[in-house]
């Protein structure tokens, strides 16, 4: 009787060989991609007050495959400052918004537009785009962009403060706050 080239492998090892693998790699199934972290977007916002000692600063990175990382401080100067970092990444659904107003409001030939201070809060903006080929543009913008920028501006302003809104809201993004100052 001829001898079979199949080996017989203990059911102890096999289940072994599963957990090692992952129970994807046994069934079949190709691991989901990793994220896409080359940066779209790279983001610094700095708010002010002419009346009093507050501010409000950020710096967002929003990555080509929609992770968004935070940072933002803010409180009166130079007593306290608030906190807070995120990590995440926005549904498919939120982030095509954003692809859409960066298309829309030529974010890759926008130039510094709207600076300029008023009484009250007050607004500096500086924005970095990347494209998937390597393209960038970088411009700055102001409290006065409604008015002394083109509508695209606005419209890429807009998309961002919703994706931001929408990502750190998001039930996976992680959040850390300072402790309120008092």
């Amino acid at each position: 009787m001829p001898k079979s080239s199949l080996a017989v492998v203990p059911l102890p090892l096999l289940l072994a060989a599963r957990v090692a693998l992952g129970a994807t790699a046994v069934l079949g199934a190709a691991p989901p991609p990793p994220p896409d972290l080359r940066p779209l977007l790279e983001i610094q916002t700095h708010t002010f007050s002419t009346d009093s000692a507050e501010f409000a600063d950020q710096e967002i990175t929003i990555y080509q495959g929609g992770t968004l990382q935070y940072k933002a401080t803010s409180g009166p100067v130079p007593t306290c400052v608030n906190t807070t970092l995120a990590l995440g990444t926005g549904a498919p659904a939120a982030f095509a918004p954003l692809k859409q107003a960066l298309r829309v409001g030529q974010v890759g030939i926008q130039k510094d537009c709207g600076k300029g201070f008023e009484f009250g809060t007050n607004l500096e903006y500086r924005l970095e785009w990347r494209s998937t080929t390597g393209r960038v543009n970088r411009f700055e913008f102001g409290t006065l962009y409604k008015s002394g920028c083109p509508a695209g501006v606005a419209v890429i302003k807009k998309a961002i403060d919703d994706y931001v809104a929408a990502v750190l809201s998001a039930p996976g993004t992680k959040v850390i706050r300072s402790a309120p100052c008092l």
